[in-house]
C-alpha cells in the first residue's frame, strides 16, 4: 500500500509549472491549487520515500527515476533558500494560511529531518545534490534564524524575516515543532522548545489556544476551536517530558472525540466537544494512531 501511494505521488500527482508539489490534489492526481507553495509539501514525500527505503527495496529504474525528481524539488528548494542562510522560504503554512513573514519554523525543521533521512538513500536514488553538507547548515542556520526572546525567555518564534522581526504563536499544525527532541533537532531540556511549548499550550497563545471547557486544547487561526491535532502535541509533549499523568489526561480528551466510526474531525467545540470543522478531516487520526502504536499511549 505505502509503495503504490508513492507510485501516486512521484508518477501521477502533478507538480506545478514552476515543479513543486501541490497542497491539494484530486484523486486523479490532477492539482487543485497551481500557485500556493508550501515549504511542507516538498518534504512528506522525500520523508515517505526515505522510510520506505529503510526497510524496503525498488527497481534501480525506478530509484533512479524518483531520484532525479528529488533532486528537481532539491532545485525549487534552493531558489527559496536564503541569500545568507540554510533556510527556506514558504508562502503558506502548514495550516494553508498566508504567512506574515516568509520563514517558518516547523517547516524548516521537517526540511532538515526530510534530508538527514534520505542521506543513507543518496545513493541508491543517485542523488546529484550533496544533501549529506546541507544537513549541519540547516541545522545550525534554523536553530539561529528562529531564536528569539518572549517575556524575556528564550523560544523558537513561530516565523521570522531574517532581519530581526519575529512572529511568536504556535498551531496544532506545527507537528515538527513537537517532535523536534525526537528527532534530535533540539533537546528536550532546551530552554527554547520548553518555552514555546508552554507558551503553546497558554493563554499567552490567545489565537489558537482554547482553555475553556472540557476539550479545551491547542487549535489554529484556521479553525478556531481545540484539535484533535492540538491533543496529539499534548499528549506527545508530555511523553517527551517524561510526564505519564500528562499524557492520560490528554489520552482521555482525545479519545472524547473520537467519533462513532473511529475518526476524528478538524475541530471540536471547547465545551460540548461537538464537531466544527471537517468530520472527515484524516490528519488526526493517523497521527493519533501511529502516537498510540509508537509509545503506547
Amino acid at each position: 500500500m505505502l509503495y503504490r501511494h508513492l507510485v501516486w505521488i512521484y508518477d501521477r500527482a502533478e507538480r506545478t509549472d514552476e515543479g513543486y508539489w501541490g497542497r491539494s490534489y484530486l484523486a486523479t492526481g490532477a492539482l487543485k491549487d497551481k500557485t500556493i507553495f508550501q515549504l511542507d509539501q516538498q518534504c512528506y514525500p522525500l520523508l515517505e520515500l526515505a522510510e520506505y527505503l529503510d526497510s524496503e527495496s525498488i527497481s534501480p529504474e525506478k530509484a533512479h527515476q524518483w531520484g532525479a525528481t528529488i533532486d528537481s524539488i532539491l532545485d525549487v528548494l534552493l531558489q527559496r533558500r536564503a541569500s545568507d542562510k540554510w533556510v527556506f522560504q514558504t508562502n503558506e503554512t502548514p495550516g494553508d494560511d498566508p504567512v506574515s513573514m516568509q520563514y517558518h519554523f516547523s517547516s524548516n525543521v521537517l526540511v532538515w529531518h526530510a534530508l538527514r533521512k534520505l542521506v543513507p538513500h543518496a545513493e541508491t536514488l543517485a542523488l546529484r545534490k550533496p544533501i549529506k553538507d546541507w544537513i549541519d547548515l540547516i541545522h545550525r542556520d534554523t536553530l539561529e534564524a528562529f531564536t528569539t526572546t518572549h517575556n524575556g525567555k528564550p523560544i523558537f518564534a513561530y516565523l521570522c524575516d531574517l532581519q530581526g522581526n519575529y512572529e511568536i504563536y504556535h498551531d496544532a499544525n506545527d507537528l515538527p515543532s513537537v517532535l523536534a527532541p525526537e528527532w534530535s533537532f533540539c533537546k528536550a531540556n532546551d530552554s527554547r522548545w520548553l518555552n514555546l511549548f508552554k507558551f503553546a499550550f497558554s493563554t499567552d497563545n490567545s489565537r489558537a489556544f482554547f482553555p475553556n471547557g472540557e476539550y479545551s486544547g491547542l487549535g489554529s487561526v484556521h479553525t478556531t476551536d481545540p484539535w484533535p491535532l492540538g491533543d496529539a502535541q499534548e499528549m506527545l509533549f508530555a511523553h517527551t517530558l517524561g510526564d505519564e499523568k500528562a499524557v492520560e489526561e490528554a489520552r482521555i480528551k482525545v479519545l472524547k472525540k473520537m467519533q462513532w466510526d473511529g475518526v476524528f474531525a478538524e475541530a471540536n467545540d471547547a465545551v460540548t466537544g461537538q464537531v466544527t470543522s471537517k468530520h472527515w478531516f484524516s490528519w488526526p487520526g493517523s497521527v493519533i494512531a501511529a502516537a498510540f502504536i509508537e509509545w503506547h499511549f
